[in-house]
């Protein structure tokens, strides 16, 4: 309708070139030249410029707060223990393996576990020349893995520096973090003399007291090793450290 106007009027309609902005309408620009050399029209569409640059909202800046954080410590390292006498079956539950990783006299003859939980990583066993040894993973602790039996044997006469190395059984509750508990992990049958390493990480309590145990004499304040299989049988007592049944 406009070019039709001015056209009438002697107006010529000249395109406007390109230009770098945006406009988000499909309409082209457009300039009128004036025939005599006057001032230019120009007419915009109605579409909006893109806006460039840093948009203008105010951007609301939140602090970093500090992550969670789990303060519980863990330790990992190996013990030692060495049977004293034969025995069969000998049954190593949570609770055994917590206070044989140590215990604090807190008075009476009583001695607490400084470890609450506890994750078994291998146990390694040396049998002694004439004897045997035997590590069972007990199948009452639940999984989706076969029952697993390590045995070394040794005839009469031969001697042999060959270990027995065993793991928790894959995808069952032995190779996971074990609390206290009074249900056995694994059995061991063993000859006197035989030596074990126990390799295990632990969570060190927050407060001394969670398991105890009485026992023949402890004083308060010294720290208590405990036979692996438990003070009532302690046929596996620890190896250079001090221990009490």
């Amino acid at each position: 309708m406009y070019s039709r106007l001015l056209k009438k009027e002697g107006y010529e309609l000249v395109q406007s070139p390109p230009r770098e902005e945006k406009i988000e309408a499909k309409e082209s620009k457009a300039s009128l030249a004036l025939p005599s050399g006057g001032r230019k029209v120009l007419i915009r569409s109605r579409g909006r410029r893109r806006q460039r640059g840093p948009s203008k909202r105010k951007r609301v800046q939140i602090p970093m707060l500090p992550p969670s954080l789990d303060v519980a410590p863990i330790v990992t390292g190996k013990l030692r223990f060495a049977s004293s006498s034969s025995g069969t079956l000998l049954g190593i539950t949570p609770n055994s393996i917590l206070l044989a990783l140590g215990t604090i006299g807190i008075g009476g003859n009583v001695v607490a576990a400084w470890a609450t939980s506890v994750k078994i990583h291998s146990i390694t066993a040396w049998p002694n020349a004439a004897g045997s040894v035997n590590i069972e993973w007990a199948s009452s602790v639940g999984g989706i893995d076969k029952d697993t039996v390590k045995i070394n044997n040794l005839p009469t006469g031969i001697t042999s520096t060959t270990s027995l190395f065993t793991r928790p059984p894959r995808d069952t509750l032995d190779g996971m973090w074990l609390s206290s508990s009074g249900t056995s992990v694994f059995f061991v049958t063993c000859s006197s003399g035989c030596v074990f390493d126990l390799h295990y990480s632990a969570v060190l309590s927050a407060s001394i007291g969670a398991l105890t145990v009485t026992c023949t004499s402890a004083s308060a304040g010294q720290v208590y090793y405990l036979a692996l299989d438990g003070r009532g049988s302690n046929k596996l007592p620890p190896v250079g450290l001090q221990t009490t049944a």
